[in-house]
């Protein structure tokens, strides 16, 4: 998302500032974080996503580790929300990552998509 034509926003906050980013041509949106603590990040978007409001079902569709150069180990979980017979589908995404050097330690996503 860096350096792509777009939309963005710091969003200050008390723990911190994040920016909202709405890439041009693309049904996603991204919040970033410099610095955000791993595991309540985690916790609180499976709090989120992990069970979608009705009708909608959620289902988990990456749960992996990496090891990166930039960032070190980051860990990446997607959750997808769907109807049945439906012709698009909302896509979560969360990486995060500990190491107190990496350049960002959370990034969300949310994104519709078509099957």
């Amino acid at each position: 998302m860096a350096n792509a034509p777009g939309d963005a926003w710091p969003v200050p906050d008390k723990q911190g500032t994040f920016v909202l980013t709405l890439p041009t041509g693309k049904n996603l949106c991204a919040l970033h974080a410099r610095r955000a603590d791993a595991n309540i990040t985690t916790r609180l978007f499976k709090a989120l996503v992990a069970n979608a409001p009705a009708p909608f079902s959620a289902e988990l569709v990456r749960d992996d580790q990496k090891q990166t150069g930039a960032n070190g180990m980051t860990h990446t979980l997607s959750y997808q929300w769907s109807v049945p017979n439906g012709a698009r589908k909302m896509l979560f995404t969360l990486t995060t990552a500990t190491s107190d050097t990496a350049n960002i330690q959370a990034l969300g996503t949310a994104a519709v998509i078509s099957q």
